[in-house]
């Protein structure tokens, strides 16, 4: 699975923005696949933690959500 983005690895480090792989697993719970590296590390920790499942925490934090996520329209 593969996010396509604009930009190449070197762009998205060079811009502080997540890893493809990050983007895959972020974008696979519903969350923004163009997060900051120090945000998305953070979330994927925290997804682990709570054993896969996006907890209140982060889903009530508007910007971590993916705009194409029914999470997303759901919070609007």
């Amino acid at each position: 699975m593969s996010i396509k983005t604009p930009c190449s690895p070197e762009d998205r480090r060079r811009r502080g923005i997540c890893t493809e792989r990050q983007a895959a697993v972020l974008k696979r719970f519903g969350l923004n696949p163009l997060m900051d590296s120090d945000d998305a590390h953070w979330v994927i920790g925290t997804l682990k933690t709570n054993g896969w499942t996006v907890p209140a925490l982060i889903s009530e934090q508007v910007h971590l959500l993916d705009p194409d996520s029914p999470r997303w329209k759901k919070s609007q």
